[in-house]
């Protein structure tokens, strides 16, 4: 299948860095990624809860980055370039919101 767009968010916080991209396949598919990366000073924590977008889960941190090649969606509302995606961390029993935008 031949990609026809490809949009790209970013967002970062005091410890982290939010990256997400869908690639476009047609008007109801697409294929979606994210990377999670830890800035803060000190030392990275080895778990963190997540939730980017629609996905979410637990996981363990690879030299201080998460990634995932995330989701394929047919016949879905795809994302769009304006519009925002909500990313939330939670590690340590400490949370931060972060708002990604179009870059």
């Amino acid at each position: 299948m031949v990609t026809k767009d490809c949009v790209c968010f970013q967002g970062e916080s005091k410890h982290w860095e939010v990256e997400f991209e869908a690639a476009i396949r047609s008007e109801s598919s697409e294929s979606t990624g994210y990377t999670i990366r830890y800035i803060g000073d000190g030392e990275p924590p080895e778990e963190i809860s997540y939730q980017v977008g629609s996905s979410s889960g637990n996981e363990t941190l690879q030299n201080e980055v998460l990634k995932s090649s995330g989701s394929y969606c047919s016949g879905c509302s795809i994302t769009v370039e304006d519009q925002e995606i909500d990313a939330k961390i939670e590690w340590d029993e400490e949370t931060e919101n972060i708002t990604l935008k179009n870059e």
